[in-house]
């Protein structure tokens, strides 16, 4: 028996020998099956060093079988001798204890030769997610929180291939947008210029023709202008002529009154006078008749033609006359 498995402690030595001595026998045979496997633990751990096969797998769980077998009988045992020995059980707890501690420390080197492949299978499927992150991280949003070594190699291709024809898309579009938004941006800035230039040419038309138009309405003001000094002026002339026509028609009726005059005192000499004389004495009555001038065509044509006929008149008294 060594070291490890010495029933010994302070509570055993506590009790009365032969209470000390029955407990030691009732774990005596568990501790001697436990150093019994001894020779098989330490190989074990030997041949788990070198390599860790399939073979060493199944032998390490065997054995921890049968160890821990020796474990849940210690625990029935101390069980049975704290309910036979009250006042031993310190003493039977701190000699399972021993042995507890004994076994749990190789239960746990063989559970860790047993469990050697599941670690570095779990070690190979959080290698395997770290990798498929890294792979698929720029094509998806969260691809930390994804199982991803769940998928077949298969699977996971066929995803990671969807993945980045999805997001090689996405960035063909988006550089289609920007491009389009470029293009459009383009053909706004063109469609602004040449509404510019059309907006020019059509003021410079404009002002040509607000010119010309400013040009004509002065000409029509100047017409109209004109025409209204022609207005006054004819105004004036009219104005003057009547002024002259008044001023006439009162010499004409001063001269009328004058040869009324004349005339009746013609008449009064024409009864003493001879027939030729008489005769003269009328021309002159005649010659002195001046019309008046007239304001209307027609009327001014009618006086033009009395005086024609007096002219006449005078014409054949004067040569009338002279046959006498």
């Amino acid at each position: 028996m060594n070291n490890l498995t010495q029933l010994e402690s302070a509570e055993l030595q506590a009790i009365e020998p032969s209470k000390a001595q029955q407990i030691r026998e009732v774990f005596t045979p568990m501790a001697d099956m436990l150093e019994r496997f001894e020779e098989a633990y330490a190989l074990i751990v030997r041949e788990s060093k070198l390599d860790i096969t399939d073979d060493v797998i199944a032998k390490a769980k065997r054995l921890r079988l049968d160890i821990g077998k020796i474990r849940t009988d210690a625990e029935k045992a101390r069980k049975a001798q704290k309910e036979e020995h009250l006042r031993a059980g310190q003493a039977v707890d701190s000699v399972c204890k021993i042995l507890t501690w004994a076994i749990a420390e190789k239960e746990a080197a063989l559970k860790s030769i047993e469990e050697h492949f599941e670690r570095k299978e779990k070690e190979r499927l959080e290698i395997l997610q770290q990798e498929r992150v890294v792979l698929i991280d720029k094509y998806v949003e969260n691809a930390g929180l994804m199982d991803l070594v769940s998928m077949g190699d298969d699977v996971w291709a066929a995803y990671l291939s969807t993945k980045m024809n999805e997001y090689k898309d996405k960035i063909q579009a988006e550089k289609d947008a920007a491009a389009a938004k470029v293009k459009k941006e383009k053909e706004e800035a063109e469609e602004r210029k040449r509404l510019q230039i059309e907006n020019e040419s059509l003021k410079a038309e404009q002002k040509i023709k607000d010119e010309a138009q400013a040009v004509k309405d002065a000409a029509e003001a100047d017409e109209r202008e004109a025409e209204r000094l022609k207005h006054e002026a004819v105004q004036a002339k009219l104005k003057a002529e009547i002024a002259a026509t008044k001023e006439k028609e009162r010499l004409v009726q001063v001269e009328l009154d004058r040869e009324k005059a004349d005339k009746a005192q013609a008449e009064r000499d024409s009864a003493l006078a001879p027939d030729k004389e008489k005769l003269m004495a009328l021309a002159v009555v005649i010659a002195s008749i001046h019309l008046p001038i007239l304001q209307d065509a027609k009327a001014q044509a009618i006086a033009d033609n009395v005086n024609l006929l007096l002219g006449k008149v005078l014409t054949y008294i004067n040569e009338s006359a002279d046959t006498l």
